[in-house]
């Protein structure tokens, strides 16, 4: 099992690459529609879908965290 910090970490590392090589291609073709070109587009519906995720992920690390707080909490009432 994957750590979610690493998780986080790796998705946010993947999220930079495309909005690097996005912008290497738009310097590169200066001529390329950035809003129709799929070129382009494919890159930045990527980052948006790849940023969803992300944001997922980080909910989803809070939750667990506050949650086994809650339990920890929970066991030493009961102690």
């Amino acid at each position: 099992m994957v750590e979610p910090k690493t998780l986080i970490k790796n998705t946010i590392q993947i999220i930079q690459n495309f909005q690097k090589i996005r912008h290497q291609i738009m310097d590169e073709h200066f001529n390329f529609d950035k809003i129709k070109d799929s070129r382009i587009t494919v890159f930045t519906n990527c980052i948006v879908a790849l940023d969803g995720v992300c944001i997922c992920f980080i909910v989803r690390n809070f939750e667990l965290c506050t949650t086994h707080k809650k339990t920890v909490m929970m066991v030493l009432l009961v102690r």
